[in-house]
């Protein structure tokens, strides 16, 4: 019987070097002699629901930002569970399957909306409840955040081309990382501080700090 492949989800601050670091991960992985696939949420060209949410996040259908956390999670959720039996397969082969974000992401912005406590864990519990009991998604084994300060995020998104409405919103940023760090605890999630002191850090120490952690 083969046994079971593992399911690592990267997520992080914008411009915190996600994609880098799935790549990296993967490479080393497959070095240990490991197979491992990747894919990139949202899938803006692959899903239905992604290009969809590529138009919205693009303004196409007036302030997507402005919805409320329930009504604006659907379409990411769709997208994932386009990808839902592709991922389960990879895994029920063995294979470890690296994500650059995943139901975390909605865990991150969209309870970033909520001010109080007690309604912002209602809506993780309903997200975690929608997507792993009721739609069957796979539930990541590991996660990694990136952390990068909102300053050093905007930096680094600077002069990026095609913007969408998240990464144009301070205030969105400020709110998605505070509710990121204020639930990593109680997920068990891995904090990689990449930019301790203000500065960016190389990504050669970002993947090692990674590759420590994760004891591989």
């Amino acid at each position: 019987m083969v046994k079971r492949g593992i399911f690592i989800v990267v997520d992080g601050s914008d411009g915190s070097g996600k994609q880098t670091q799935v790549e990296l991960l993967a490479a080393y992985l497959r070095q240990q002699g490991n197979n491992v696939s990747t894919l990139d949420f949202p899938r803006y060209q692959d899903n239905f629901h992604g290009r969809l949410l590529k138009s919205a996040l693009q303004g196409d259908f007036g302030d997507f930002l402005s919805l409320d956390p329930y009504t604006a999670s659907f379409l990411y959720t769709g997208d994932r569970f386009e990808s839902s039996v592709e991922i389960k397969t990879k895994l029920a082969d063995g294979e470890i399957v690296i994500a650059d974000r995943f139901t975390t992401a909605n865990m991150i912005h969209q309870g970033g909306k909520f001010s109080n406590p007690v309604e912002r864990k209602k809506y993780l519990d309903w997200i975690c409840n929608l997507e792993y009991k009721r739609l069957k998604l796979p539930k990541p084994d590991i996660v990694l955040f990136l952390k990068v300060p909102v300053e050093v995020s905007l930096q680094l998104l600077e002069g990026k081309k095609g913007k969408d409405l998240a990464e144009k919103s301070v205030p969105y940023l400020r709110r998605s990382l505070a509710c990121a760090e204020a639930i990593a605890p109680d997920y068990g999630w891995i904090i990689i501080d990449c930019a301790p002191d203000g500065i960016l850090r190389s990504r050669e120490s970002i993947h090692q700090e990674i590759v420590e952690k994760l004891g591989l």
